[in-house]
């Protein structure tokens, strides 16, 4: 009689707020903040055994041998738990200024290494809403010409497996 079972959880909420301002038609504001949790859990259970004293009782409750390293049950879990925003300001539409930010923690990691903190930024102009380039014959050629700068840092937990930080 052979037995195995497996189940995977999967939990994610989010929660998201956004505002959005404008002082006097020129100052455009937009901010966002949220929050996510993630969560895994899985369960894998294997039971086999032989020479039941019949065939009438298919479980595997009813063998008397159990063959060595082919019983088991594996049990993991896995969180992410982050904290995010976002805030854009624009001045009459020409020059642009970003900031974001997200907070992650993450189970698999160890308890000093636990959380990260990735922050960006990019700041834009858009030279094709200004006077001087509506006025001039390039604006009969280019229809957007916007320069943007950026910088952000991210953070990278893929290929590490649940419980590897802990040792064997």
């Amino acid at each position: 009689a052979f037995l195995n079972y497996g189940k995977t959880w999967q939990k994610q909420l989010n929660g998201i707020l956004n505002y959005t301002t404008s002082i006097k038609d020129v100052h455009n504001i937009t901010a966002m903040v949220g929050a996510e949790y993630y969560a895994v859990n899985d369960l894998e259970t294997q039971v086999s055994g032989t020479l039941a004293p019949t065939d009438d009782i298919p479980t595997v409750n009813a063998s008397t041998v159990f063959a060595p390293g082919s019983n088991f049950s594996n049990k993991s879990q896995f969180r992410i738990l982050s904290q995010f925003g976002r805030f854009n300001y624009d001045y009459d539409q020409r020059y642009l200024l970003s900031l974001v930010f997200r907070r992650d923690g993450v189970s698999s990691l160890s308890e000093d290494n636990r959380w990260g903190f990735f922050p960006g930024m990019s700041a834009g102009w858009n030279i094709h809403n200004e006077d001087f380039f509506i006025k001039s014959k390039l604006s009969n050629t280019i229809s957007t010409f916007k320069p943007r700068i950026s910088y952000g840092q991210n953070g990278n937990v893929a290929g590490l497996g649940r419980y590897e930080v802990q040792g064997s």
